[in-house]
């Protein structure tokens, strides 16, 4: 469940899309409505909310002052500017601040639900991309047993078409022989065959799934085949059965 904030001075407005957002049921909570840009501050301290509706003439503190301050808060929330004025220098002004979008007043029905799922959507991706970000530096941090961070780095990674045995060489600042000799020590096999295993037991999973239900060709670029035959083929190798046949024996 994502939150928002929703600053305007206008009560009308902001109750009105404060209801409006709640009829959506698209797992957006309204965490708090604000009047003016300290009431929008507080509410983004107390609450941390992944989305900020702001307008940007309020009384006290205005909505693009109170953004900058938000900004040294948390630069990774979605902010999306909602005005009566279609004016050029506030638009500029509010990318400078990485705002998502500028919305004009009244919103459409249709489109604000659309613009909000974006937003959601932007800052799922976001944190994603972080929360990878973070785990990978802790797989190449210095202070922890080499052989253990590579393999944990292949498991984490395998899904990556990029990943070679040249890339994780210089990852970890050591040769490639290095690599395939501590993969094979540990694994008892090559590391592309490693890699491959890890590989299908993903594509396995993601077969099985049948809430996604995605086809051979989405199933091998998600696990990191670039190559639909090449996957089908490793497949094979892997498991005696190709990726749909092991899908229907499978009852699936």
């Amino acid at each position: 469940m994502y939150q928002i904030v929703i600053a305007d001075d206008e009560s009308t407005i902001r109750n009105g899309l404060s209801r409006l957002i709640t009829s959506y049921h698209m797992g957006l909570e309204v965490a708090a409505l604000a009047a003016d840009g300290e009431e929008a501050l507080a509410a983004v301290c107390r609450f941390r909310p992944q989305l900020l509706l702001i307008d940007i003439n309020m009384p006290r503190m205005d909505g693009l002052t109170a953004i900058c301050e938000i900004r040294r808060i948390d630069p990774e929330m979605k902010i999306l500017i909602l005005s009566g004025y279609d004016d050029f220098s506030y638009a500029q002004q509010a990318l400078e601040y990485g705002v998502f979008t500028y919305l004009l007043k009244p919103v459409d029905f249709h489109s604000f639900r659309n613009v909000l799922q974006a937003a959601m959507d932007s800052y799922g991706r976001r944190a994603w991309e972080l929360s990878r970000l973070k785990e990978e530096n802790a797989l190449l941090a210095p202070d922890s047993d080499l052989p253990g961070r590579l393999l944990a780095y292949l498991r984490f990674s395998h899904t990556e078409n990029s990943l070679t045995l040249q890339k994780t060489a210089e990852l970890f600042h050591v040769s490639p022989s290095y690599v395939t000799k501590i993969v094979r020590q540990k694994t008892g096999i090559p590391f592309t065959d490693y890699v491959n295993k890890l590989r299908i037991v993903s594509a396995q999973a993601l077969l099985k799934d049948q809430t996604r239900a995605l086809t051979i060709g989405e199933v091998a670029e998600a696990v990191g085949y670039s190559s639909q035959n090449y996957f089908c083929r490793v497949f094979k190798a892997e498991t005696g059965l190709p990726p749909n046949q092991w899908r229907s024996r499978h009852g699936l």
